[in-house]
C-alpha cells in the first residue's frame, strides 16, 4: 500500500497495488490461504528493489508488532491488579488494553537516544494503520460475500482507532508529526480508492471470476 501510495499516478503500478491487496483481503485474511511462491515473487516484482517502501514497512511493521504485544500484555497487567469486565462491557476491556498499548508505544517513540532508536517517530500513526488493515478485511468481506463480521470481544477496528487518536492528542506525547502524519495521509489515499475500486468493480461484474461464494458460505456454517 505504500508503493501504491507513492506512485500512485503509475497505471501499471496503481493495477498491480490494487490487485495485490485485493489478493491479501480475499485469498489470505477471507480464506486464511498461505501465500505460495508466485504471490511472493509478485510482490518482490512490485518492489523492484525499492528500498524505501521496504523500510516504511519494516519500520511500521515493527511498531505493530510493540504495540500488539503490549496490547496482550496489557490484559494480563488488567487482570493482574483486579480490573474486572463484566460480560456486557468486555470492548471496554479492549479499549483499555490498546490504551496501556498505544501509551508504551508513543512513550518508547519519545525516548531519547543516542543509539539506533527502537521505533521510528513517523510510524506513530502505524497501530491505526493496523486497525484500517482489519476494516479494509471487513470491508471486502462484506462487499464481495455480504458478510456482516461481528466480535463480541473485540470493538469494530474504526471505533478502536477512534479511540487511538484521542489517545495520541494529549499533550504529554510530544514529538514531531509531519513525517508521520504524510505517511498516513498516503496510506489513507489508498485506503480510500481500494474501498472505491472494490465496490464499483464488484457491481461491474468485473471480480466475478475471484468470489467463491459457495466456499464462503460452507466456512460460515
Amino acid at each position: 500500500m505504500f508503493k501504491w501510495s507513492k506512485e500512485f499516478d503509475n497505471l501499471d503500478i496503481y493495477g498491480d497495488c490494487f490487485r495485490y491487496t485485493l489478493f491479501l483481503m480475499n485469498d489470505v485474511c477471507i480464506f486464511g490461504e498461505m501465500q505460495a511462491l508466485d504471490a511472493n515473487n509478485a510482490l518482490l516484482h512490485l518492489l523492484n528493489g525499492d528500498m524505501q517502501i521496504m523500510k516504511l514497512a519494516e519500520d511500521c511493521y515493527w511498531t505493530i508488532v510493540v504495540f500488539s504485544m503490549a496490547h496482550e500484555i496489557a490484559h494480563a497487567y488488567l487482570a493482574h491488579i483486579g480490573k474486572k469486565y463484566s460480560e456486557r462491557h468486555l470492548e471496554k476491556e479492549e479499549y483499555d488494553a490498546d490504551a496501556i498499548a498505544y501509551d508504551i508505544v508513543l512513550k518508547i517513540i519519545m525516548k531519547e537516544s543516542n543509539e539506533e532508536p527502537i521505533l521510528e517517530k513517523y510510524t506513530y500513526l502505524a497501530p491505526a494503520m493496523y486497525m484500517d488493515f482489519f476494516d479494509l478485511y471487513y470491508y471486502t468481506d462484506r462487499v464481495l460475500y455480504k458478510t456482516m463480521l461481528s466480535d463480541s470481544e473485540h470493538p469494530n477496528p474504526v471505533k478502536r482507532k477512534g479511540k487511538l487518536f484521542a489517545i495520541v492528542d494529549r499533550d504529554e506525547y510530544d514529538f514531531d508529526t509531519i513525517d508521520g502524519n504524510h505517511l498516513y495521509g498516503g496510506f489513507l489515499d489508498v485506503y480510500d480508492e481500494y474501498r472505491d475500486q472494490v465496490f464499483l468493480k464488484k457491481e461491474k461484474g468485473k471480480l466475478d471470476k475471484i468470489i467463491h461464494t459457495e466456499r464462503r458460505n460452507r466456512m460460515r456454517r
